[in-house]
C-alpha cells in the first residue's frame, strides 16, 4: 500500500530517478524535442506478462510544456513512446492515467490504439 509520506519524499524520488536512468532493463526516460526546443518528456517502465507473451511497457509519465499542448504534440509523443516500446521488445503498451486526468484519457483514445481496460490504478490501456 502507498504511503502519502513516501509520495512526497524528494530524496526517494531522486534515488528512483537515478536508478531508472542507470538501468535500461527497468525502463527509459526520453525528452521530446522540436527543432532546438524541449517540449516535454516521457517515462516508460518495463514489465513482463504471459498474457502479452513477454515484455510489456507502461507509460507512467507524459509531460508537455504548456505552449506545446493542443497542437498535436501529444499524439506525436504517443507515437514516440510506441516506437521506443517496440524497439525494446515490448509486446503491449499500457497507459497509466489518474482517474481525474480527462485530458490524458482523451489523448489516448484519440490515438486509436488505446482502449480502456480493467485493472491497474484508475485507468490502464493496452494495445
Amino acid at each position: 500500500m502507498c504511503s502519502l509520506a513516501l509520495l512526497g519524499d524528494a530524496s526517494a524520488k531522486e534515488r528512483a530517478l537515478r536508478t531508472l536512468l542507470r538501468d535500461r532493463e527497468l525502463g527509459a526516460i526520453a525528452l521530446l524535442d522540436s527543432d532546438d526546443e524541449t517540449l516535454g518528456y516521457f517515462v516508460v517502465t518495463w514489465g513482463y506478462d504471459l498474457e502479452w507473451d513477454g515484455r510489456d511497457a507502461f507509460l507512467t509519465e507524459l509531460f508537455l510544456i504548456p505552449i506545446a499542448r493542443g497542437r498535436g504534440n501529444g499524439g506525436g509523443a504517443l507515437s514516440a513512446v510506441e516506437a521506443l516500446a517496440r524497439e525494446y521488445g515490448a509486446r503491449a503498451l499500457h497507459l497509466m492515467v489518474r482517474h481525474e486526468n480527462t485530458v490524458a484519457k482523451r489523448l489516448a483514445r484519440a490515438a486509436g490504439s488505446f482502449q480502456a481496460g480493467a485493472g491497474t490504478p484508475d485507468f490502464c490501456a493496452g494495445s
